[in-house]
């Protein structure tokens, strides 16, 4: 089965927003048996959705649209939709009082416009909206179905659910695995596992500045099990999860199992190192603290770092990362020091220590390791991608040292 998806909105052909919408509900499709074969994005504009929907229609047994179904004025998706099938909105005393329950369950204060969600084209189905207040709308013409979803990707999330399970559809034996690497480029993966028996499985590579995911869609785990024995023998450590894991949750793992603790002394990344440490639940078993020494009078005072090494090779050294992640090993008292320091820009480069210079230091059983990168992207860019390259550093050395 066959489905196009239909966004509305001007905020993301503006640019403000990201369409996250067409990822969600195109992996709960495939979940469903349901393959998305077009998208496509339109305005909040009655003529433009119709438009879109009958577009869709001539590729896809499902059209979902996205998006238009709030009580202002320029949620205009209802209309739309009702253009389209040749009907009018009628006033559903049923779904209007589900939404004022909902509305006073939620602590939201009532307003006149609340009542824009009763209405539905007529002959048209509502689905309930567990997530927030706009109910979703299954409709049909000439053979299509035609599935209404709010926007908000909580709402998008919880209610296609619902609109699949009234029209039928049920999850299918499609599975999918997603590997995650990091410190390797596509090329370089590609031509590391070309050779892969693969016939029957659906490969995606999905590069980014922090890292690549390989996506591997298969029906039947007899297929996947060999790919899965040769990708992981062929990548080894850059490889660093099988499961969709994130590099920090990993390196949770790590941690949790060994009974090992770890601390932080950041100057580029100014605390979003620890920030992603921390984002794993149940961190506090082994996170202890961090240092944010952006100052160099923070990192001699607090750091211990050297006055003399600090006025010979600067801040942005791999003499003063290998001392910060020593320093905090010693004030956290911790069994692994990490430590980053360079240029996020896009101030502050030279010729000698471009934009993009970061020196990271990992400290473990009185062994200090340090890197030189030169990242490229923008100020948030640089710092997450330090950031992250400190995290899978300590990751690399605990499974050196395992």
């Amino acid at each position: 089965m066959h489905a196009g998806i239909v966004t509305v909105g001007n905020e993301i052909l503006s640019g403000n927003i990201v369409n996250s919408d067409l990822k969600i509900a195109a992996e709960i499709l495939l979940q469903h048996g349901i393959t998305v074969i077009r998208e496509l994005t339109v305005k909040d504009d009655i003529e433009e959705i119709a438009s879109g929907i009958q577009l869709m229609s001539k590729y896809a047994d499902i059209i979902v649209v996205t998006g238009g179904l709030g009580p202002t004025s320029d949620d205009v998706t209802r209309q739309a939709i009702a253009n389209y099938i040749g009907t009018s909105l009628e006033f559903r005393k049923e779904v209007f009082d589900t939404v004022i329950t909902e509305v006073k369950n939620k602590g939201i204060s009532d307003s006149p416009l609340h009542k824009k969600y009763g209405y539905l084209p007529a002959t048209c189905i509502p689905v309930e909206n567990h997530a927030g207040l706009a109910p979703g709308i299954i409709c049909r013409k000439q053979g299509k179905i035609i599935i209404v979803i709010p926007g908000p990707p909580r709402e998008l999330q919880d209610v296609i659910y619902r609109a699949l399970k009234l029209i039928g559809a049920k999850e299918s034996p499609t599975h999918v695995k997603i590997y995650r690497t990091f410190g390797i480029r596509e090329a370089e993966i590609f031509e590391k596992t070309r050779d892969i028996e693969h016939s029957k499985l659906e490969i995606g590579y999905y590069p980014s500045l922090y890292g690549v995911k390989i996506k591997v869609t298969y029906h039947n785990k007899e297929h996947l099990d060999y790919f899965d024995r040769e990708i992981k023998n062929r990548l080894k450590d850059d490889l660093y999860s099988s499961d969709d894991l994130e590099l920090q949750e990993v390196l949770g793992q790590i941690l949790k199992e060994r009974h090992l603790t770890i601390g932080t002394a950041e100057s580029c990344t100014g605390g979003l190192l620890s920030s992603l440490i921390t984002d794993v639940s149940g961190s506090s078993s082994y996170f202890i603290g961090t240092v944010v020494a952006y100052s160099n009078r923070i990192k001699k005072s607090v750091l211990e770092c050297n006055a003399n090494d600090l006025e010979t090779f600067g801040a942005v050294s791999s003499q003063i990362a290998s001392q910060m992640a020593e320093g905090i090993r010693r004030l956290m008292d911790v069994d692994i020091g990490l430590s980053t320091t360079g240029i996020a820009g896009p101030t502050g480069g030279s010729p000698q220590k471009p934009v993009g210079l970061v020196y990271i230091g990992c400290s473990y059983k009185n062994n200090t390791k340090t890197l030189k990168r030169i990242f490229n992207g923008n100020r948030k860019e640089i710092k997450k991608q330090s950031a992250l390259t400190a995290i899978d550093l300590a990751r690399r050395i605990l499974n050196e040292q395992a």
